[in-house]
């Protein structure tokens, strides 16, 4: 029982994120983070139907994420965390649960955020979590599919 995989992507679950990652990873469990989706049931349902057979599921909001994290509140064996954004790992980590490494792979283009690199849009509030983050000792993975090598986020972007 333990998290093999925290993610951040705005789409939280979607086809990349079900069948690569949940596979290259050999997840039995799939926890999306984010206190929106957690109280949104068309969201919870849309969310579920991507999810693999198989897969054990739930959205959390970060103080829930957090409880069960350090409870070790596991359906499954092997768990990958889904965060929306970053603010939803910094806001995880502020209830009190440690997150050593985060990939950072879907940050969509949304207004007043720049583009980076592919599926890398920031901004001001952005970079300033990422700093947080790294000051936390997260290590930040820049890595939008398994097609592309992992890359320290910092290589890509300044913060």
């Amino acid at each position: 029982m333990s998290i093999v995989y925290s993610r951040v992507d705005g789409r939280m679950i979607h086809g990349q994120v079900a069948s690569i990652f949940a596979k290259v990873y050999q997840v039995d469990e799939i926890l999306v983070v984010n206190d929106k989706a957690a109280m949104d049931d068309d969201q919870i349902m849309l969310l579920e139907l991507a999810v693999p057979f198989g897969c054990d599921f739930r959205v959390l909001t970060c103080k829930e994420a957090a409880e069960c994290f350090l409870d070790e509140d596991f359906d499954g064996n092997r768990t990958m965390v889904v965060y929306r954004d970053v603010q939803d790992a910094l806001k995880t980590m502020e209830e009190g649960y440690p997150i050593s490494t985060l990939h950072i792979g879907g940050m969509y283009n949304e207004a007043g955020k720049k583009e980076i690199d592919v599926a890398l849009f920031v901004d001001d509030d952005d970079r300033k979590v990422f700093r947080q983050l790294e000051e936390k000792g997260v290590e930040l993975i820049y890595q939008v599919s398994n097609m592309n090598k992992e890359v320290k986020l910092s290589k890509v972007l300044d913060y």
